[in-house]
């Protein structure tokens, strides 16, 4: 009766175009029995030949934190050759403070992914340091194929010495690289390709020399730290097609960090960025860093449409000062603490709308529940009233200006949709969908992400 069931009429290419088909969304494959393509390999025999000859099934791998199986090693070394000409790609996370038993289980596996490295793909690796040196020892000279690296490690105890610039053997198709580690680069060729760079827990002056090898970068995330103290160098670092660009600075980090901060966006040349994320953790005063950040704005030549600052800068001159050097501002967002102290409100009177953002059609207000935007609306509508009065229009025409809230539009628009007829309500999982093609894309929704 199996024989002349109706799937086995199908054809072994159809066949293999369904198993594809069961493979995880999430972009990484599991060694479950229960997932494919594990499963459908088990059914049959002539579905285990037509599976184990479609190299898609097996062109990637997912090893989980808590994930024990001594048998791993034995495992990929039967998954990856399968993987073909397809290439293969895997995510090992691996925290080095989780008590596992199975460490020399690890190892053995690492060292069978380092012998296939040749069909690399992606890289995702979150593990203890001495696992770095198994994966690492092979990029750049062994990894042609390698497109994407990511590599996380919070074990800032021991730094990490990656040759990522070789030059005899340079990684022309890597397009991402994101990095959380206390990890050098020496100099070499630069990455002609390499279009997304996130760094976190680098180096100041090691972030320098990384940004010097990679010209081609379109999207930036830098979470500033400093592990050496060094100077950061006077020497410009122009990145022509840089259009992202988050940065992060704790509020534990000292003066000495924020001058090599400001050093580093004073070295910075990006005539086309279109986007700034901020999230400083400092008050408005505290160090250089505003100082520093208001320079590098004054040098942007207008360029920059959105702004989302994650930063209570609280008072109204420091938001203004920022916000007169972005004439075409198009998106802006800011923290819920600038409406409690009036700021926002103040800043979109009437007095003040003439001559800021007059380009400005959508407000994001993030972290916290507004609870009191009303004053902000009322001099929002007022602002848009004057504007529509100057040119002519109609007196209330609907949705000339949006405001993002990081909660449920839904009640917003109950509550302020006939008082401020010309406002549109988004919550803020809408407005990253809608903006996932420009704002939040593979460096992440928000500031502090990495993928």
């Amino acid at each position: 009766m199996t024989s002349v069931h109706p799937i086995n009429r199908l054809p072994p290419e159809l066949l293999a175009e369904l198993f594809i088909h069961c493979l995880s969304t999430t972009g990484f494959s599991r060694a479950r029995t229960f997932d494919a393509p594990m499963n459908v390999s088990s059914v049959c025999s002539s579905w285990h030949e037509i599976a184990i000859s479609t190299p898609q099934l097996w062109s990637s791998i997912y090893r989980g934190h808590f994930d024990r199986d001594p048998h791993f090693a034995a495992i990929l070394e039967q998954w990856v050759p399968r993987s073909g000409s397809y290439g293969f790609s895997f995510s090992i996370q691996k925290l080095y403070h989780q008590n596992w038993e199975g460490t020399m289980d690890l190892k053995a596996a690492l060292h069978v992914l380092a012998k296939y490295s040749e069909r690399w793909v992606v890289m995702d690796v979150l593990t203890e340091p001495w696992s770095f040196s198994i994966l690492t020892s092979v990029i750049p000279h062994k990894t042609p194929a390698l497109r994407r690296i990511r590599i996380s490690n919070y074990d800032t105890d021991h730094p990490c010495h990656f040759d990522l610039f070789n030059t005899s053997t340079p990684l022309n198709h890597l397009t991402h690289l994101s990095i959380t580690a206390h990890m050098s680069f020496p100099t070499g060729r630069p990455l002609p390709n390499l279009r997304n760079l996130c760094m976190y827990t680098v180096d100041t002056v090691d972030i320098m020399g990384c940004l010097s090898q990679c010209p081609g970068i379109e999207e930036l995330v830098i979470r500033f730290d400093d592990w050496s103290y060094q100077s950061v160098p006077v020497v410009d670092i122009y990145l022509p097609h840089l259009r992202t660009f988050k940065m992060i600075l704790d509020s534990n980090a000292d003066e000495e960090l924020d001058v090599n901060v400001v050093q580093l966006l004073e070295n910075l040349r990006v005539p086309c960025l279109k986007t700034f994320f901020i999230n400083i953790e400092r008050e408005p005063g505290d160090g250089p860093i505003w100082t520093g950040l208001q320079s590098f704005l004054r040098r942007l030549n207008n360029t920059v449409e959105s702004l989302e600052m994650w930063t209570c800068m609280s008072t109204l001159l420091e938001f203004e000062n920022c916000l007169e050097l972005l004439p075409g501002l198009k998106y802006l967002a800011f923290p819920y603490a600038l409406i409690e102290d009036e700021v926002a409100p103040e800043l979109f009177s009437r007095s003040r709308s003439s001559a800021l953002c007059p380009q400005l059609n959508t407000l994001g207000i993030v972290k916290r529940h507004p609870y009191a935007i009303n004053p902000l609306l009322s001099a929002l509508h007022s602002r848009l009233v004057e504007t529509a009065d100057a040119v002519g229009q109609a007196s209330d025409p609907p949705g000339d200006f949006t405001v993002v809230v990081w909660e449920d539009a839904a009640q917003f628009v109950r509550q302020y949709a006939d008082l401020f007829p010309r406002i549109n309500f988004q919550d803020s999982e809408d407005w990253i969908s809608r903006r996932r093609h420009d704002l939040y894309t593979d460096v992440g929704e928000h500031v502090w992400d990495i993928c």
